[in-house]
């Protein structure tokens, strides 16, 4: 019963995951081009770029499917798998360091030749999950191998950190935070009220959908947020 609650969890995480870490196939070769030239300012514009996008994308997703967790597995599952709440609760989160991995060890130590550096990473994050997971999965279920994953994924995440400290905090300065938190906070109660007045689990979903990330992208762009005002506002422009 929990592996059918944890694989309806996995199942979104997924489909999320792929939408935050698209960026890093484009970039691979762009970025490997940069550190074989040795182009430092162009390969850090690349890297904050893709920080930038990583942050912006998995942020809204998680903080969203968490607060309607319990519709989006009623309208993917279906009936039966309220179970499946919980755990999708938590490893949703996870789509957060997963995104920053992804920029951290496919976008910047594959370039750099630190392979070995990511397996170490890799391998850190697959002790921890399996240590974590002897301990939650008997008492929570599919909840703490969720819980197991996150905490995993969170260990890659700092041991990458570790290994790029110099590079990893100069570049995540550059994330304009405060306006995605207003962004945030703004886009989650309009969307909550908005959805509140209906009651069918698709029709809910996607007025909240809409609300939500419509919001969201309205404050990034009236405050001017960095990657939105270069990359999206600017790019239609210039094609404009």
């Amino acid at each position: 019963t929990d592996v059918g609650y944890y694989n309806a969890a996995v199942k979104i995480k997924s489909i999320l995951v792929s939408l935050v870490t698209s960026l890093g196939n484009v970039l691979l070769p762009r970025m490997s081009y940069y550190a074989k030239e040795r182009k430092k300012r162009e390969f850090m514009d690349t890297m904050g770029m893709a920080l930038n996008f990583t942050m912006l994308m998995s942020i809204p997703l998680a903080v969203y499917f968490c607060m309607f967790s319990t519709e989006s597995i009623r309208f993917l599952a279906g009936g039966g798998y309220e179970g499946a709440i919980r755990a999708m609760e938590i490893i949703t989160v996870s789509i957060v360091p997963i995104g920053v991995t992804g920029v951290l060890g496919i976008q910047v130590l594959t370039p750099l030749n630190k392979e070995k550096q990511l397996v170490y990473s890799v391998v850190a994050g697959a002790v921890a999950d399996l240590i974590l997971n002897i301990i939650f999965i008997p008492k929570m279920g599919a909840a703490g191998a969720s819980l197991g994953t996150l905490v995993a994924e969170f260990v890659v995440l700092i041991v990458q950190i570790m290994y790029l400290k110099d590079l990893f905090f100069k570049i995540a300065k550059q994330v304009q935070y405060w306006k995605v938190l207003v962004a945030l906070v703004l886009a989650n109660i309009i969307s909550i009220k908005c959805s509140g007045f209906v009651d069918m689990v698709f029709l809910k979903l996607v007025v909240a959908g809409i609300s939500f990330f419509g919001i969201y992208g309205t404050i990034l762009l009236l405050t001017k947020e960095k990657f939105v005002q270069n990359y999206v506002v600017d790019g239609i422009l210039k094609k404009s």
